[in-house]
């Protein structure tokens, strides 16, 4: 299973959303999910996306996922160790 995922903010003070899609490798969509967010900053709802993103996964299941986002700050985060 594949997992798009994307998240937008208009400021860093300002209505911030995200979602995403499950999908199989042939393009077969299966689920989908979308939610506004409030005072949030773009690093926040990208995470925020990943997050619910594996969540809804586990919860229906789809233990293996291939999670793509256009975030490479987000995607740097998850995967490398970082400093407090």
């Amino acid at each position: 299973m594949i997992l798009n995922v994307d998240g937008s903010s208009l400021d860093n003070r300002s209505v911030s959303g995200f979602g995403g899609l499950h999908r199989n490798d042939d393009c077969v969509g299966y689920c989908c999910f979308c939610w506004e967010h409030w005072f949030s900053n773009i690093q926040h709802v990208e995470l925020l996306a990943v997050y619910h993103g594996l969540k809804i996964a586990w919860e229906f299941g789809m233990l293996e996922q291939l999670c793509y986002s256009y975030s490479k700050s987000a995607i740097k985060l998850i995967k490398e160790l970082v400093n407090d």
